[in-house]
């Protein structure tokens, strides 16, 4: 395979000149090489230095490092476009730092696709809003389909994407499988016993080939649920517009609304699993010595795991909640005032700032204190949560008080004051959905550069960086400091002597 990375990373097949060492210069091959050139100059150039050939040569047994780290780069696809992007620092800081995103084509490359489709995905769900304003205030007179329109083209997407998601790669479990194989292999020979060993490295194959399968039944399963669940929401997304459009007749709300509580069951179930990880997870308590199994942990107390589940039950049983006083109501099942319908949703901004201040209250008194980086940490949390319920806070109750405004209105309330549009009363969502199209079209990926960015000039402080050959070198004019003025050097190739130094005063140098 033919290496695809020498114009992406700006680089020629000559290579970019480079502080240090040059991994290609190092196997004596061009930048263009595919696998199998630097599997070929990898054995000629180890079997040249290898230290049962050359003795005790220093000098040797160091090039022998050299080429093996240089094949350790250039044979591994993701760190060989790194290396011929950033250098050697690029690679490094990847492998400490477990993956740099913001060096890394392909993550570069996701992320773009990511920000562009994210946009547009953005951009309809502006639409739906405008639409459904449009059609409630009477401005246009579309069937409800044609204002669900948009909800269909994302979930056409999304359904496309879950089909086309592929099971887990195979080069990714291979390679997998061969780091296994190796410290099996290692723990293996050193047994007294071959039969030993032998027991070892089978015993191994067949956790490896159990891990692979319960992954593919989690993979299998995964996308089973994504796919119920979508279908769930277009059936929902269905029977709206056909109840708003009368096509239905008399039918009730309870039966348009059976699909989501359907989804509701589904979304108690996962929240049950979270829950049940959470449990066997413990508190992480402070990681004054790591091991390998990852920083020590102790198992949650009663009062722990009381409100573990009212966290991760609590918007879930107001959504519910909220969603069957509204049915009710909408039935003329429940005689109450639309105020009084919504009081879930006044509760749950206080749910919200009882946790926040459950949490300040632990930190305060230090039964969560894990170390001064963490409590500082902790501290910073609590403030952004804070400020996060505040301004989502606002919004929510913007849009509750509006709605339950125009509900009034529609109940033709004598007391209701005046009937606002809705266009008015979905301002929230229009400021939330501008953020975030801000975020995906343009704050997130100028961050992404300035990231970018930033590695790239420490890179340069390290003098470790790629130089674009924009100029070929034996044609690239230089000029040199010489006394403290700009001389335009010889000619490269120029004679030496008077002709020489002739040369030198009348033409710039050619590198």
């Amino acid at each position: 395979m033919q290496n695809p990375f020498g114009a992406a990373g700006g680089a020629g097949p000559t290579g970019p000149a480079r502080h240090g060492e040059d991994f290609y210069q190092i196997l004596g091959i061009d930048r263009s090489a595919n696998d199998d050139a630097i599997k070929k100059a990898y054995r000629r150039m180890a079997l040249r230095y290898h230290p049962d050939k050359t003795g005790h040569d220093p000098a040797a047994a160091e090039q022998f490092q050299k080429v093996q780290h240089a094949y350790t780069i250039l044979s591994d696809e993701k760190k060989r476009r790194i290396y011929d992007k950033y250098g050697e620092r690029g690679v490094q800081m990847t492998e400490s730092m477990g993956g740099v995103p913001f060096i890394d084509p392909e993550a570069l490359l996701a992320m773009r696709w990511s920000f562009f489709f994210g946009t547009l995905i953005v951009s309809v769900f502006v639409l739906f809003p405008i639409f459904v304003a449009l059609r409630a205030d009477s401005i246009v007179t579309w069937s409800w389909f044609a204002v669900f329109a948009p909800l269909y083209a994302v979930d056409l997407v999304v359904l496309s994407q879950i089909l086309r998601s592929s099971p887990p790669d195979e080069d990714e479990e291979k390679e997998e499988d061969e780091d296994e194989e190796e410290s099996e292999r290692t723990r293996g020979g050193s047994s007294s016993s071959s039969a030993l060993g032998g027991d070892i490295r089978a015993d191994a194959t067949s956790r490896r080939e159990a891990k692979r399968e319960k992954k593919r039944i989690e993979e299998r399963n995964s996308k089973i649920f994504r796919t119920v669940y979508t279908v769930l929401c277009v059936v929902v997304q269905i029977l709206l517009p056909v109840k708003l459009d009368g096509l239905i007749g008399t039918t009730s709300w309870v039966a348009v609304f059976a699909p989501w509580f359907l989804l509701e069951i589904v979304n108690a179930y996962s929240l049950f699993q979270n829950l049940l990880l959470k449990y066997k997870s413990g508190v992480i308590l402070a990681p004054t010595s790591m091991d390998e199994e990852g920083p020590p942990t102790r198992p949650l107390t009663g009062s722990e795991q009381v409100v573990a589940a009212i966290k991760t039950y609590r918007i879930w049983v107001v959504r519910v909640i909220q969603l069957i006083l509204i049915i009710l109501r909408a039935d003329g099942t429940l005689a109450a005032d639309w105020r009084l319908v919504f009081i879930p949703s006044y509760l749950l901004g206080l749910i919200e700032l009882l946790f926040i201040v459950y949490s300040y209250v632990l930190l305060s008194r230090g039964l969560n204190d894990d170390g001064g980086a963490r409590r500082r940490e902790k501290g910073a949390g609590i403030i952004l949560k804070t400020v996060v319920l505040i301004v989502m806070g606002t919004l929510f109750y913007t849009l509750v008080g509006l709605l339950v405004t125009r509900l009034l209105n529609d109940d033709a309330d004598p007391n209701a004051p005046r009937r606002p549009p809705a266009s008015t009363v979905l301002v929230p969502i229009f400021i939330v959905l501008g953020v975030v199209f801000c975020c995906t079209c343009c704050c997130l990926p100028c961050l992404v550069y300035c990231m970018r960015l930033t590695l790239e000039s420490e890179f340069q402080d390290g003098q470790d960086v790629v130089i674009q050959e924009i100029v070929n070198p034996n044609r690239r004019i230089e000029f040199q400091q010489s006394n403290g003025a700009a001389v335009p050097p010889a000619v490269a190739g120029s004679g030496s002597g008077t002709s020489g130094s002739t040369a030198a005063s009348s033409s710039p140098k050619r590198k």
